[in-house]
């Protein structure tokens, strides 16, 4: 047996198991296309399984939260557990809402590419294809920029999935961020979804932009901005 064969035995040994599919409320949405919910007494961040939705910053962003706020917020959805992004300790699922899959919806209504990186999901495909035909949403734009091309130009990088654990994993204490900006409220700085600090044990308070933050009195991160 060959040394990667060796380690990925090893990894996929030590890798916990997904959980079964549960029904959990929802705690909050921080972006289009992560949200937090209340699971076995504490919050559990889940990236929504096939999609990417516009960063924070980018054209259709607000808009894009605000419709997966509205699908999710307040309610108990059910959770379909696919895969694990260690590298920012989230479950990766799909999320039915009321008989809606919201990563279908997203796309579907042209708020989220389907993220092909990661998924050959067929109904995604079919969804996004029909949104483009149709310029619903952001292919109504010109030239709509994917989010993973805006965070390699924004940022120098592309967040990739089940690469490395992530330092600082999902706070366990006190009551979760929900908003698309999360402060730290001992430091006075602000993380943005996608940053690895984003689920810290003190990003207590949200923001819904950097205005917002700063008139609080808190300063971008200097580690993901």
């Amino acid at each position: 047996m060959g040394a990667v064969a060796i380690v990925l035995v090893a990894w996929l040994a030590a890798a916990p198991p997904l959980p079964a599919p549960f029904d959990a409320p929802v705690a909050g949405v921080a972006d289009g296309d992560s949200l937090v919910v209340i699971h076995d007494g504490g919050p559990l961040p889940i990236r929504l399984d096939g999609i990417d939705a516009p960063e924070a910053g980018q054209p259709w962003a607000r808009k894009a939260r605000q419709r997966a706020a509205s699908l999710m917020r307040g309610r108990t959805v059910r959770v379909l557990p696919r895969d694990r992004d260690t590298r920012y300790d989230r479950l990766v699922a799909r999320v039915v809402v009321g008989g809606v899959d919201v990563s279908e919806a997203l796309v579907a209504e042209g708020l989220a590419w389907h993220y092909v990186r990661f998924s050959s999901d067929p109904r995604l495909a079919e969804a996004e294809s029909a949104a483009r035909a149709a310029r619903r949403g952001l292919w109504a734009d010109a030239k709509p920029v994917a989010p993973w091309d805006w965070r390699q130009r924004d940022r120098g990088t592309e967040p990739a999935r089940n690469f490395a654990p992530s330092p600082a994993g999902p706070a366990t204490g006190g009551s979760a961020a929900t908003g698309a900006l999360h402060a730290n409220t001992s430091s006075l700085v602000y993380h943005r979804p996608g940053c690895r600090h984003y689920w810290c044990a003190r990003c207590t308070r949200s923001f819904d932009s950097d205005d917002d933050a700063r008139r609080a009195g808190y300063r971008p991160a200097g580690c993901c901005h």
